[in-house]
């Protein structure tokens, strides 16, 4: 979807995501007086989703020689989440953890394969 080359197929596709991602914001939010999203909110918004589409990105079987298709799709959804008033804190904070988690299975690689 987010690399078809139809541009008027594209378009679409980004305004029916953008539509869904402000209903479901909105639905989260909608009992909260206050512009802060209660943290048992936090997993229903579609920033939450980041970490799940980033792996199924990534462990597709042909992520490795697909480089820049994979970024343009992580790219289209971080896209649709930023233009859609969402939290940049949040998806920073996400990011982050997903980098750390990287970090720490890189450096447990070599433990986890003599087991």
């Amino acid at each position: 979807m987010a690399i078809d080359p139809d541009q008027e197929n594209l378009t679409e596709a980004k305004a029916l995501a953008l539509k869904l991602v402000v209903a479901l914001r909105r639905t989260v939010m909608k009992d909260t007086h206050s512009p802060k999203v209660p943290p048992a909110r936090l997993s229903l918004l579609p920033e939450s989703s980041l970490p799940w589409v980033a792996w199924i990105l990534c462990n597709r079987p042909d992520a490795q020689q697909l480089e820049d298709e994979t970024a343009t799709h992580l790219n289209f959804f971080l896209d649709i989440l930023m233009s859609s008033g969402g939290f940049p804190a949040l998806i920073n904070q996400i990011l982050e953890a997903l980098l750390i988690a990287e970090d720490y299975l890189n450096e447990q690689a070599p433990q986890l394969l003599e087991h």
